[in-house]
Formats: structure tokens, C-alpha cells, sequence
């Protein structure tokens, strides 16, 4: 997980939510408001899922921060959750991690979230034995134990994404090994690719 900065809010999301503000959220009943928030969060989020970091090969699917179904919440406070542009990111489709697992659990308190971090700090340390991720050394205390919920309640450690990360370590060691540098632009353009966080903690000096 790293850091996600907002851009700015779809004109189609906008307007939508001046003409109907209590819009409840319906994944067919808008479909140029949605591909416009859709391709708004991949172009912020680099076309990478929001909480795992994998490149989102299959579309991805918009995840609603704080669960819609619940309208309270003193962390993300909105008059309506379902189209507040604050409130939404892409995730990977996956039943095992990220989404999944976090459903529509009510975790503001509980769990840091990308869109809370600071784009010039490192959170995530990545085991280049295991590929699994935890909370980077000298944090805060009260960010640690929310990114440590986050990494818990997400799965963010599922063997697949761990068996992930070794291969983007893997590849790597190689381009390292061959030429002396890594070619992010290259590695961010395959289908393979993404795992930024992974890259950066792995070539960290």
C-alpha cells in the first residue's frame, strides 16, 4: 500500500451529485458516470490496485472506503458515501485480499487507507525471502498499528500476492544483474507489472 494523491473530481460525478444528491449507488444504472470515475482513480492511482499494488488487468472495481451501506462516519464524513469522489478507489477483483475480505466492514478507525498517507514517506517494508509486506521501521506508533490492521484485514500478505512481489524482486535482481539499472517505465507497462512499493523498498539504499 502506498500513498494515493485525488485528483480532481469527474465533471460527470459532479454534476450527477448536484442533480441527484441522494444517489444511491447502482453499478449499472450510470454507466458514463462510472467509466468516468473509474478512469479518473486509474489515472491517479497509476492503474494499480489501490491496496495490493497489482496492476489491474481485469478493469478493477470501484471500492467504496467507508461501506456505503452505512452512512455515519466522523472519519469520512459525507452527506451521501455512495458517489463522494473523497470516499472511492479501484481495487483488484479478488475474493481472497483486498475487497474481499474487507467487504463492508466499517474500519475508518481502525485502518489507515492510501488516501490518508503522505506521498513523500515509505510505509510498507516487502521480505525480500518471503514477499511479504509490514509497516516500515520509524513510524508513528498510531500509524504502524493501523497500516499493521490494514495489512491484517486486507490480506495483503495472501500467498498469492507474496509469490507476486518474489517474482518482482526476481525481476529486478536480473535487469540489475544485466544492465546495472531497473527500466520502471518498461516494468510499469506490462501486464506483469505494478508492486510499486515493492520496487522501492527493494532498491532503497
Amino acid at each position: 500500500m502506498r500513498a494515493v494523491r485525488r485528483g480532481p473530481e469527474p465533471q460527470l460525478l459532479t454534476s450527477l451529485t448536484l442533480v441527484h444528491p441522494d444517489r444511491t449507488w447502482d453499478s449499472s444504472g450510470e454507466p458514463e458516470v462510472h467509466a468516468a470515475i473509474v478512469g479518473g482513480l486509474r489515472h491517479q492511482q497509476g492503474n494499480v490496485c489501490a491496496y495490493c499494488e497489482r496492476i489491474l488487468v481485469l478493469g478493477g472495481r470501484v471500492e467504496h472506503v467507508h461501506p456505503k451501506s452505512i452512512q455515519h462516519c466522523d472519519v469520512r464524513p459525507s452527506s451521501n458515501h455512495n458517489y463522494d469522489w473523497l470516499n472511492l478507489l479501484l481495487v483488484c477483483v479478488s475474493s481472497t485480499h483486498c475487497d474481499g475480505p474487507k467487504s463492508d466492514k466499517h474500519l475508518c478507525e481502525a485502518v489507515v487507507f492510501p488516501d490518508e498517507l503522505l506521498r513523500d514517506l515509505a510505509y510498507i517494508a516487502v521480505n525480500s525471502l518471503t514477499g511479504e509486506v509490514a509497516p516500515a521501521d520509524g513510524l508513528e506508533p498510531a500509524v504502524r498499528g493501523r497500516l499493521e490492521n490494514a495489512i491484517a484485514e486486507l490480506n495483503l500478505n495472501d500467498p498469492e500476492l507474496a509469490e507476486l512481489r518474489l517474482a518482482t524482486i526476481s525481476m529486478i535482481r536480473n535487469e540489475l544483474a544485466e544492465s546495472g539499472r531497473v527500466d520502471l517505465a518498461r516494468h510499469r507497462a506490462s501486464v506483469s507489472g505494478g508492486f510499486p512499493s515493492t520496487i522501492e523498498a527493494y532498491l532503497k539504499p
